[in-house]
């Protein structure tokens, strides 16, 4: 952990699990965890940058099980993570593996309504409980971060509804503002061609960047950090309501992005403060 400096029992969680035997599933996604974890470190450590005001907590467990595991041994230490990650298959050489860099959001309105501008992945999903739609900065926040750095470096970075099926169901399940990064889909995924060949140094540090910025701004955010936050919520709500104007403006779609977003800003508060 690196501990924090003035709201110490809040976390920000970052996960990647240990399991799985290949080398992007998920020997990449630890790896890139352990980069964020000395990197963050190191930085702190010679005064780059200052302490993070909330914990940072980086755990490398059996893929869900872990994390049920973590949560239910402190339901009250779970409830005050504001915000986790999970890093799973971040390390793909995406001309031999195929698929791209994903982004799996939180459950919202595209779990159950999903639109071409962010497909589901070949993974697939079942039935998304709507109870779980809960509005939240997270998933336009962290966009944000890894969008300006594809900008300057080419990176492909796309995004997929909520699908499940790595450690942040578990915590988005117990009310955490969860999601994943991730690749999808790969041709070698779960077969013994899954070799460290195949994965991509850059790729990995991409993503390691994106984590440990996103991670550090939520474990250091104040008051101050709360208008650029609310003006980045209108943006991506008028983003998304001219997508569903385009694709037939259906009232009960609108009025479930509306709420989202009505949260999305009252969450603000949670984190800038």
């Amino acid at each position: 952990e690196i501990p924090g400096t003035a709201r110490a029992d809040e976390r920000v969680v970052l996960v990647a699990h240990l399991q799985e035997p290949g080398a992007n599933d998920n020997a990449s996604g630890s790896a890139t965890l352990l980069a964020v974890a000395l990197a963050l470190r190191d930085a702190i450590a010679a005064g780059a940058i200052p302490a993070p005001r909330r914990t940072i907590t980086f755990m490398w467990l059996d893929e869900i099980r872990g994390s049920d595991e973590w949560i239910q041994q402190d339901p009250a230490r779970a409830g005050r993570v504001v915000a986790m990650m999970s890093l799973d298959m971040t390390g793909q050489d995406t001309a031999k593996t195929g698929g791209t860099f994903l982004i799996e959001k939180m459950p919202d309105p595209s779990a159950i309504w999903p639109r071409p501008s962010d497909p589901p992945s070949e993974w697939g999903a079942g039935k998304v409980d709507p109870a779980l739609l809960r509005g939240h900065l997270l998933s336009d926040f962290h966009l944000g971060v890894a969008l300006r750095r594809a900008r300057d470096t080419g990176w492909v970075v796309r995004t997929n509804p909520y699908e499940g099926g790595s450690d942040h169901t578990t915590f988005t399940r117990a009310g955490v503002p969860a999601l994943l990064n991730w690749h999808f889909t790969d041709r070698y995924y779960h077969t013994n061609l899954d070799t460290v060949d195949k994965t991509s140094p850059a790729t990995m540090g991409h993503v390691a960047a994106t984590v440990a910025t996103s991670a550090m701004f939520l474990a250091a955010a104040d008051a101050s950090d709360a208008p650029a936050l609310l003006v980045l919520m209108t943006e991506a709500e008028r983003a998304r309501l001219e997508t569903e104007q385009r694709n037939g403006a259906n009232d009960e779609i609108v009025g479930a992005w509306k709420k989202w977003y009505l949260e999305a800003r009252a969450s603000v508060a949670s984190i800038a403060r």
